[in-house]
């Protein structure tokens, strides 16, 4: 007997109950080091080519939900933190995308996967 299909986002986002199954895979972060999140998912399955599979509309619909109206996305979480007073120099070399604040790359990476799955 086959598997019903299910949405990717219930699949991989949500527990048995339909609970997301942790709030930062639904939240957007760049970078994600070592962390993955629903725009790296969908970011693997555009390499993989299957974007088209019907399963991934859920996970389109909330990644497009977050665009803002200027059209760029922005972290709603980040992993890492500017370096402090106590630090050597005090000094960031990267300037690291920051929560509220629109960045290039994570939009980057938003377009590239609508664009894959045929919505930009």
């Amino acid at each position: 007997m086959r598997a019903a299909h299910t949405p990717l986002a219930r699949k991989a986002a949500r527990a048995p109950d339909g609970g997301v199954i942790h709030h930062d895979f639904v939240r957007l972060h760049y970078p994600t080091y070592w962390h993955y999140d629903i725009l790296d998912a969908c970011r693997a399955l555009a390499l993989a080519g299957k974007l088209d599979d019907p399963r991934t509309g859920e996970a389109l619909d909330l990644i497009e939900s977050k665009r803002r109206e200027d059209g760029t996305w922005t972290p709603e979480y980040c992993y890492w933190s500017p370096p402090s007073e106590t630090e050597v120099s005090g000094v960031e070399a990267v300037r690291w995308a920051r929560p509220g604040r629109p960045d290039k790359f994570l939009t980057l990476n938003a377009l590239r996967v609508l664009k894959a799955a045929g919505r930009a």
